[in-house]
């Protein structure tokens, strides 16, 4: 807080001649420089975090799908929305494109079988996108561009989204209205089998969770050498899917939340994490679990660090031709079933613009039983990009 609110004084009160945009962008210069996957995991913290205050159940979110989604939107406003845009997303527009550009053909490697990363860009009735804008998705986010009517778009879009998400994600938006100029999507499907399943036949009924408060789940189990350790004295373990990916599961200390979990994930920490851990043997204690998670995030923009985004103040020229407009619906939907065979998750960001209206030492037989709430974090190893971030506080709900 006191970093942030340092920065906001001196932005308001140091006499300059330049654009706000301009200090931004120069505050940024100063600041480290992140990684893609810091970039991701910084944003998709704070993304959490402010979703985390509106409900205290199960949560997944997709900090990779969401950066992704505001990554294109970032291409197409100018000025001070644009500088707001590459401190939110941790990175300048050139970097943000190239990054996407990585991780997206990365999925590509097993024809997209485990991870798919789908992009598109529509323009709403006569709005058309601008070349510029329509050859920069394409080329970086291998987004498909077209056009759809205010009328049964929303039609067009939830089906698109039903197939690019291998049909567990049916429906993210609502009807468009008249004044709607464009839609920005991605879409993301992952389908992860375990490299050491759990055995079914060991799978019981348990409880789960922390004094009186308890429910019944179904609690597998699994031994085995495994990637695990202890993150600042909190039981953390890297279950790997066949492919380049891992389940990263982290059990709070036992007088703390899992936010404040998540909270510890800083960019920082994040960029030593896949170096924590001893493969050795573990026995592990997971639930089955399935949860669904849907988030309406326009409200959260000015908190995430673009308010120019919605206040007015934002030029969509770039995108559309058309200066002034704002952001009418920002919707994430994130799916996640775990079981003892792998994972089968998926998530869909949709963006709508209209007119304005460690250190602990590690023992011998490692213990992990997630019997409590804990965190989630799908990740790509090589990278350490994070697809998904979670909070299990009761899989039987």
């Amino acid at each position: 807080m006191f970093i942030i609110a340092t920065i906001v004084a001196t932005l308001a009160f140091a006499p300059s001649s330049q654009s706000l945009g301009q200090r931004i962008i120069s505050q940024n210069r100063e600041a480290p420089k992140l990684t893609y996957s810091q970039a991701v995991m910084q944003f998709g913290v704070k993304f959490m975090k402010l979703a985390a205050k509106e409900g205290k159940g199960n949560l997944f979110v997709s900090p990779l799908s969401a950066h992704l989604a505001l990554s294109m939107l970032a291409n197409g406003v100018a000025g001070d929305a644009q500088a707001q845009m590459h401190g939110m997303l941790g990175m300048p527009i050139d970097e943000l494109n190239r990054e996407s550009s990585s991780i997206i053909r990365r999925s590509f490697s097993d024809g997209g079988m485990v991870l798919s990363l789908s992009n598109a860009a529509l323009g709403v009735d006569g709005t058309r996108l601008t070349p510029g804008f329509c050859n920069t998705v394409r080329s970086a986010y291998n987004a498909e561009v077209g056009t759809v009517s205010s009328g049964n778009g929303a039609d067009v879009v939830n089906a698109w989204i039903k197939q690019r998400t291998r049909g567990r994600i049916a429906r993210a938006i609502g009807q468009l209205s008249l004044d709607d100029h464009f839609i920005l999507i991605n879409a993301l499907a992952f389908d992860g089998k375990w490299v050491t399943s759990f055995n079914e036949s060991t799978t019981r009924d348990a409880d789960f969770g922390l004094g009186e408060t308890k429910s019944k789940v179904k609690m597998m189990h699994l031994e085995g050498k495994l990637p695990c350790g202890y993150w600042k004295q909190r039981p953390t373990i890297a279950l790997p899917y066949q492919g380049n990916y891992s389940m990263v599961a982290i059990l709070p200390a036992n007088d703390e939340s899992p936010i404040d979990v998540i909270s510890d994930l800083t960019a920082e920490t994040w960029s030593s994490f896949a170096n924590l851990y001893l493969n050795q043997l573990a026995v592990v204690s997971m639930p089955k679990f399935k949860i669904e998670s849907d988030i309406a995030f326009r409200h959260w923009l000015g908190a995430l660090g673009a308010p120019a985004l919605n206040n007015g103040a934002a030029d969509y020229s770039p995108l559309c031709g058309v200066p002034q407009l704002s952001i009418t619906q920002a919707i994430q939907k994130v799916t996640i079933d775990v079981d003892e065979k792998g994972t089968k998750a998926s998530a869909v960001t949709v963006i709508v613009g209209g007119s304005l209206g460690g250190g602990t030492p590690q023992p011998k037989y490692f213990m992990f039983n997630a019997n409590r709430p804990f965190v989630v974090i799908l990740v790509e190893r090589s990278t350490m990009v994070p697809l998904l971030l979670g909070i299990v506080n009761d899989p039987s709900k």
